[in-house]
């Protein structure tokens, strides 16, 4: 907003800075909740916990094609080795602990040795990241739309969701699916599909005239925002909040 919005610099000032400041009002009560019961100002310990059980273990597991067991089994014996004094013999032996866990100390331990393993492996961070990004806008989700109208779905494990590409995973899902799950796979890609292509057109369009040229920066940097925080697990939910503004 800062940069593209077109007002004075007082005005883009004051605006951002009521922004930033509801924001710290809103969250702060928790963060200060957190720093007086464990001595940490901060919203949650889940994000290192997820730096280390999706984004380091999908990049594993997509990019390199390792088990994730396998990979999961790296992480366990690197969090033996630099955990400090204090968490020795406390660290988590699987991904069930790992995810159980809501210690901000061992959620530090977690960042350690997720950002030790993604610096060493940027390449394959990236190639998980562009297939989480396929699947994250084509992946259709029928199998929560089988379970609310109660019909009989075969389950997919989170293995198979993440780490098939894009012909594989329509291949086995043809296969694996019945003849009404296929049906609403079909209807809700071909949504999909209209959204995707028309929010193509409609930037051109707005490019060619040259209409609205802050709005769209500003969608595309919102979609942008959500696609990059998401795409490492591309589950269905987490592209809700950005298909008003493919629609927009």
């Amino acid at each position: 907003y800062f940069l593209i919005a077109n007002e004075t610099l007082l005005s883009k000032t004051k605006s951002v800075l009521i922004i930033f400041i509801s924001c710290i009002i809103v969250v702060s009560p928790w963060v200060y909740r957190n720093y007086s019961k464990f001595g940490y100002a901060k919203i949650s310990s889940s994000k290192d916990c997820n730096l280390l059980i999706l984004t380091a273990n999908y990049t594993a597991s997509r990019g390199q094609h390792i088990n994730p067991d396998t990979a999961i089994a790296y992480f366990v014996n690197r969090m033996v080795k630099l955990a400090p004094s204090e968490l020795k013999g406390k660290t988590p032996k699987n991904a069930s602990e790992i995810i159980s866990t809501t210690d901000f100390k061992m959620s530090e331990l977690y960042a350690k040795v997720a950002n030790e393993y993604l610096k060493e492996h940027k390449k394959y961070l990236f190639i998980a990241c562009v297939k989480g990004l396929i699947n994250l806008h084509a992946n259709m989700g029928t199998e929560a739309y089988m379970m609310r109208l109660h019909l009989p779905t075969i389950r997919w494990s989170i293995e198979e969701k993440t780490s098939l590409g894009p012909f594989d995973a329509a291949i086995k899902f043809f296969k694996t699916k019945s003849i009404s799950e296929i049906l609403i796979g079909l209807l809700i890609i071909s949504f999909l599909g209209l959204v995707y292509l028309s929010f193509i057109v409609g930037i051109l369009i707005l490019a060619f005239k040259k209409k609205y040229i802050t709005v769209v920066i500003s969608i595309l940097l919102i979609i942008g925002y959500f696609v990059a925080a998401s795409c490492i697990y591309p589950t269905p939910r987490f592209r809700m909040p950005i298909m008003p503004f493919y629609i927009l």
